[in-house]
């Protein structure tokens, strides 16, 4: 029960996250022509970006990627460091 609650928790986090993101997109849609990031260069080439809106799509579905895997990163340092802990309360 309670690793339940522990991902509905992380899922709501996750959730809010993705919510706040798209909503700050919503808010600031020029923002991702003024990147001059090779990674984001490299990403509109790739994907065949044009106009402005897909390139604020796509700075969007980056953002959301980063904060997932934000997120997983997060949730397996938590978990590895659980586990340490447990290990040196056995010894």
């Amino acid at each position: 029960m309670k690793k339940l609650l522990i991902c509905l928790a992380v899922g709501f986090g996750l959730l809010l996250a993705i919510f706040a993101n798209a909503l700050w997109w919503m808010m600031n849609p020029e923002a991702p022509l003024n990147f001059s990031n090779p990674i984001w260069k490299w990403a509109v080439r790739m994907y065949g970006v044009t106009t402005a809106y897909q390139k604020s799509d796509l700075a969007f579905l980056m953002s959301s990627a980063a904060i997932v895997l934000g997120f997983a990163a997060a949730v397996l340092v938590f978990r590895r460091s659980r586990k340490r802990g447990q290990r040196k309360l056995d010894d």
